[in-house]
C-alpha cells in the first residue's frame, strides 16, 4: 500500500492529539470504529499492527455490518463514541460535523495531511473550512 507510511504518520498525529500526547503507559486502548469486516478488516488490522509497533500504542479496530446506524447510535443514544472512526461517506462526515458530533483536526495534523497526501485540505475532508478527515483512499464507485 503506497500511502501506508503517510497514513500512519497522520494517524500518529491524530492519536497524539486525541490522547493529549500520552504514551502507551498512560493511555487506554484507542478504538477505531469502521465499516470493514472480513478481509478488509484483516488488512486494516495489518496496517494497525505496524502502527502499534512503531508507536507503542494499543489500537483496537471494531467493524460493523450496519456502520452508519451503529455510529449514530454510539454518538447519540449510547454516548459511546469511538476515539476514531473510518467514515467512508463524505456526506456523513459533513452531517456529523454540522451536528457537532466530531471535532476538526488540529493545525499540525492538517499540515501532515497536506504534506503527505498532496492536497490543499480544501479539496477533501473539510466542512466550513475546517479539516475533519485523513484520506485513506479515494475511489469512484459510479459515474452518471
Amino acid at each position: 500500500m503506497k500511502r501506508t507510511p503517510a497514513f500512519l504518520a497522520a494517524l500518529a498525529t491524530v492519536v497524539s492529539a486525541c490522547v493529549g500526547g500520552g504514551t502507551a503507559t498512560d493511555t487506554e486502548t484507542i478504538e477505531v470504529f469502521g465499516p470493514w469486516r472480513g478481509v478488509d478488516a484483516d488488512r486494516f488490522a495489518e496496517v494497525l499492527e505496524v502502527f502499534e509497533a512503531e508507536s507503542g500504542l494499543d489500537v483496537r479496530y471494531v467493524g460493523s455490518a450496519n456502520f452508519v446506524v451503529d455510529l449514530n447510535n454510539r454518538i447519540g443514544e449510547g454516548n459511546d463514541p469511538a476515539d476514531l472512526a473510518v467514515v467512508p461517506q463524505r456526506g456523513l462526515i459533513e452531517q456529523l460535523a454540522v451536528d457537532g458530533n466530531i471535532a476538526p483536526l488540529d493545525a499540525e495534523t492538517r499540515d501532515v495531511v497536506i504534506e503527505n497526501f498532496g492536497i490543499d485540505g480544501a479539496e477533501l475532508g473539510t466542512v466550513d473550512g475546517a479539516l475533519y478527515t485523513i484520506p485513506f483512499r479515494v475511489t469512484v464507485k459510479s459515474l452518471i
